[in-house]
């Protein structure tokens, strides 16, 4: 019944087909694995702040990491399921990710490096998820801090939200956030999971830092050109009704407003190097070549672009401007070497 809803919650996102099989391809079982000794699990638990789940339902899980995020996924001990029973993701400081990942002293095959897509089809996973899960299935602790009152006052947690930069009934909509874990989530909660998902998103460049080969002068953080558009997009359809109470969000249009108008948030976005395969000459001769890199793309469309936050007009994002043309006339672009990253609009 649970992996039932959950197939039909993706089905119904703009997730697409392929994307669907990628993620249950990518989420396998570890059957044969060993347990780890209960020493390594406690500091899993620690590091992801699942002190509400025993420790024996780590056993069979793995975690994932690109970039400054990881994932936690708990597996089905049923061999047919792909789907994770739960999940959970943790933000590290990129700088110290590999020693701390040695210290949970976890075997090579429980902890492993995944594509950039293959992490933000976790994220989209793990959002989906987080949305499906009846309280028989998780417990209250998940979003409640262990050290919080249950009578603590309301007003006071409006006020520390306005004074944390956070949009009230969110947790996770502003300036940081003020969660207590991956699964604290607020009032608003499918604006707060559009916020939340945003805040994942493996690839930042914080203001005035250097990451990626490229220096963020702005006094914001970056965020993959991916992750602004699937922010957008999540945004847009809370706008437009595309809701569980099927009324637009007004909190939501002032967040997109504010972040993709008034302050036209930049992002980044990876180059991937091109292998001209063949070029022409000023005689009209083609030229058959060897695979050479170039971080040049000849002929292919430049797609700068500012997204306007306003419904009422079509905006695919794509822009058939700044074409140019060049002497190569066949290329191939090289998605398994390391892209350089550059910043735009």
């Amino acid at each position: 019944m649970f992996f039932n809803k959950l197939f039909q919650l993706i089905s119904a996102t703009s997730i697409t087909t392929q994307h669907q099989t990628d993620i249950l391809n990518n989420i396998t079982t570890l059957e044969s694995q060993t347990p780890p000794i209960e020493s390594n699990l406690t500091k899993i638990q620690n590091l992801f702040d699942t002190r509400f789940f025993p420790l024996h339902f780590l056993e069979h899980a793995q975690i994932h990491h690109q970039g400054r995020v990881l994932s936690l996924i708990f597996l089905p001990k049923f061999k047919n399921d792909s789907l994770p029973k739960f999940c959970s993701l943790k933000i590290v400081d990129e700088s110290i990710k590999n020693n701390l990942l040695e210290s949970l002293g976890m075997e090579s095959d429980v902890i492993r490096e995944i594509p950039f897509q293959e992490m933000t089809s976790i994220i989209d996973t793990c959002n989906t998820l987080d949305k499906v899960l009846s309280p028989n299935e998780t417990t209250n602790i998940i979003k409640k801090d262990p050290e919080t009152k249950d009578d603590e006052d309301v007003e006071d947690v409006y006020f520390k939200s306005i004074f944390s930069g956070i949009v009230p009934g969110t947790k996770w909509c502003g300036i940081n956030d003020i969660a207590v874990n991956y699964h604290d989530i607020g009032e608003e909660g499918e604006l707060d999971r559009c916020c939340r998902a945003h805040d994942h998103c493996p690839v930042k460049v914080k203001a005035f830092q250097s990451n990626y080969g490229t220096f963020n002068f702005h006094p914001y953080t970056k965020s993959h050109c991916y992750c602004d558009n699937v922010f957008y997009n999540c945004l847009k359809r809370l706008v437009t009704g595309e809701n569980s109470t099927n009324t637009p969000l007004q909190k939501a249009h002032t967040i997109g407003n504010i972040y993709f108008n008034v302050i036209g948030i930049e992002c980044i976005e990876p180059k991937f190097p091109v292998h001209c395969l063949e070029s022409m000459n000023e005689e009209g001769i083609v030229i058959i070549h060897e695979a050479t890199s170039t971080y040049r793309q000849p002929n292919i469309p430049l797609h700068r672009f500012r997204r306007s936050f306003n419904f009422g007009q079509s905006n695919d994002g794509n822009s058939n401007n700044n074409e140019r043309t060049d002497k190569c006339i066949k290329w191939t672009v090289d998605m398994s070497r390391e892209p350089k990253y550059f910043q735009r609009c």
